[in-house]
């Protein structure tokens, strides 16, 4: 993807800290490993044609600014997803660990996860997460391209995906009244409660091609 930006004509700035391993790549500035004031990240996404990253803080401020913003490797469906129309997202894709066959993504709106999945406790889930292809992310990137030049136009497989996720946020998070979140501090299960029903209100879809692929 970075590859495909470069020849496009456009920069791309890397922000982040030095924990990350550097990226040398042309048409790229690593402000992960240069010495910067910290406002210049905001300052960057503010004037970005586009964000593309992980569900992670920098992700949020595309919202202070209305920047486009593609999210890779998502593992949740609630608070993480997008939430401007027209900006995409790809999940990881779920494998069952007993048969170690994938799982249709259509079918996972059927589980309940209690809301949102807790990637450090897997251990005693019956699935498991691998990552985004470096193609899957291009197919992506190049189709929100694509709609930042020439509008929004949802495929069916898009609508599908935003009716089962209203239905199932609907039946495990809205009409659930009893669910105690999981990542909720003790005393304030229903103050987490309210603020995911807010958070979830989003109308970023995955992209096209990928729901093609992982939808069914």
């Amino acid at each position: 993807s970075i590859r495909f930006l470069t020849r496009e004509g456009y920069h791309i700035f890397r922000i982040g800290d030095d924990s990350m391993p550097k990226v040398d790549e042309y048409g790229l500035t690593d402000l992960a490993h240069i010495n910067h004031e910290k406002f210049l990240d905001l300052y960057l996404i503010d004037k970005a044609k586009l964000f593309i990253g992980t569900q992670s803080g920098p992700a949020y401020a595309t919202n202070l600014f209305n920047t486009s913003l593609l999210t890779t490797n998502l593992i949740e469906w609630s608070t993480s997803i997008p939430r401007k129309k027209g900006d995409l997202f790809i999940n990881k894709i779920f494998y069952d660990k007993a048969t170690k066959e994938r799982l249709a993504l259509s079918s996972l709106f059927s589980k309940d996860f209690n809301f949102q999945i807790n990637v450090n406790d897997m251990t005693d889930r019956e699935v498991e997460l691998k990552d985004n292809s470096s193609e899957d992310i291009l197919e992506t990137l190049k189709e929100q391209l694509t709609s930042i030049e020439e509008g929004v136009f949802m495929s069916d497989y898009q609508k599908d995906f935003l009716k089962a996720k209203e239905a199932w946020l609907q039946k495990h998070l809205l009409e659930n009244k009893n669910l105690k979140i999981q990542y909720a501090a003790t005393g304030h299960e229903e103050f987490t409660r309210i603020r995911s029903m807010a958070l979830s209100s989003t109308l970023g879809v995955p992209g096209k091609s990928y729901l093609k692929k992982y939808w069914r």
